[in-house]
């Protein structure tokens, strides 16, 4: 009887941390087995896929050898010709015992899913996350257009790299794309840079005159990356510029027709500068026809994983070196990091492992401080108490909406009021 109780306590247990784990792999089929290899709960992705028996028997088998101990930390089995690419079982469980495992399918991905449902311009943009798949398919049905656009998101997300696809897509292709970081601008010469000037029109100015960056942008695509660091003043006159299509050169009265296609990126809310007075409203209206917003990387699931082995394996072929495998501790860093410089940040991480790294497999004490300390402190311990997972995984559902509960609620899959109760017993 005593047995029994502790079986269905541990099953429990288990369901349980199966609920919040399910909260960081939205879209991969999951399952979660007991000590004695049995299923406990999984998702409606693993339930809809109708797991054959050969994968099912192969799970069991996994999880039986971490529960033994055959294997310590994590288990990854590789099939060939199966619509599951690969089985990970990771241990889980309270006070130092394991009690069961987690189970992730790890599906192949079609080409017809990955490659052929974008234009080739997109197809560089690499992530099989489905959020972020969706927005790259918006962004691509807005290159058909030639509507303004914008994009939004933070620092590091890539947006002058699906700026360049939705140019590289449309109409314009032929023709130039020129890209102005606003934030860079002087104040003092904003308007000369944008919109040109006329042969002395201010002191140290080319006798000849020279070219804004609409002229230069005629026939293609003008990328305004940053527009919300505009200046107010300046803003009005880009206003003017968007609605009657042509400009004036600083110093010239004489207006030059310009035909250009605006794609414009900000990582700031724009309607609160508008709120605020710092960005105008019918300038918001005048570039925001069709507004994109990218996800940020700790949004995307497995992307970072992805992403990671793909910016190595470039890195370690430049630098003439054999390419760099990740350990299992390694790749629960990487998912439990918050990336606050997205993918940018990717991309350094891979250029530093491949330049100082001597072996064959990156270790956790290889990655940067900052990146190794956040991510252990946030993965899921399997020494780790259950409450200490849900309020790892609380504070960082938290840390990532800017303390927004109910953002933070919504990610997480469960009521805001759960939340609330978790903070007050802090």
């Amino acid at each position: 009887y005593l047995l029994g109780e502790d079986r269905r306590a541990e099953r429990l247990r288990l369901a349980d941390r199966f609920r919040i784990l399910a909260a960081r792999y939205p879209s991969e089929p999951l399952g979660v087995f007991d000590r004695f290899a049995e299923l406990v709960e999984a998702s409606d992705s693993w339930h809809a896929m109708a797991v054959n028996e050969r994968v099912v028997t192969l799970c069991a088998k996994a999880v039986a050898d971490v529960v033994s101990g055959i294997c310590v930390e994590e288990k990854q089995i590789a099939l060939d010709g199966a619509k599951v690419d690969r089985i990970v079982v990771t241990p889980l469980g309270a006070s130092g015992s394991i009690e069961g495992a987690l189970v992730r399918l790890r599906l192949r991905q079609s080409p017809s899913h990955r490659e052929t449902d974008l234009p080739p311009a997109f197809q560089s943009l690499r992530g099989s996350d489905p959020g972020f798949r969706k927005t790259l398919r918006i962004a691509a049905r807005a290159a058909a257009t030639d509507d303004p656009v914008l994009l939004i998101g933070e620092t590091g997300v890539g947006k002058e790299l699906v700026a360049r696809a939705i140019h590289q897509s449309g109409a314009r292709a032929a023709g130039p794309m020129v890209s102005v970081n606003c934030a860079a601008l002087p104040h003092d010469l904003a308007e000369a840079e944008l919109f040109g000037y006329a042969g002395g029109a201010f002191t140290g100015a080319l006798r000849q005159g020279k070219s804004g960056r609409f002229q230069l942008a005629d026939g293609g695509t003008l990328f305004l990356d940053e527009v919300g660091e505009l200046p107010v003043g300046i803003q009005s006159k880009l206003l003017r510029v968007l609605e009657d299509g042509v400009v004036f050169p600083l110093g010239s009265v004489q207006p030059r027709s310009i035909d250009v296609r605006i794609v414009a990126a900000t990582n700031r809310d724009l309607m609160r500068g508008i709120t605020s007075n710092v960005f105008r409203r019918d300038l918001y209206y005048r570039l925001a026809v069709i507004e994109i917003e990218l996800p940020p990387l700790r949004h995307r699931g497995q992307d970072a994983l992805e992403l990671l082995r793909a910016f190595l394996a470039a890195t370690c072929e430049r630098l003439g070196r054999r390419p760099l495998k990740l350990t299992a501790s390694v790749e629960r860093c990487l998912l439990n990091y918050g990336w606050p410089g997205n993918v940018r940040e990717l991309r350094n991480l891979a250029a530093r492992l491949a330049a100082l790294i001597d072996g064959d497999c990156v270790q956790v004490d290889d990655l940067p401080a900052a990146l190794r300390d956040r991510g252990v402190g946030m993965a899921v311990s399997v020494e780790g108490s259950l409450q200490q997972a849900k309020e790892e995984l609380v504070r960082q559902a938290l840390d990532a909406h800017g303390g927004n509960v109910s953002a933070a609620a919504r990610r997480l899959g469960v009521d805001r009021s759960t939340i609330y109760r978790m903070l007050r017993n802090q």
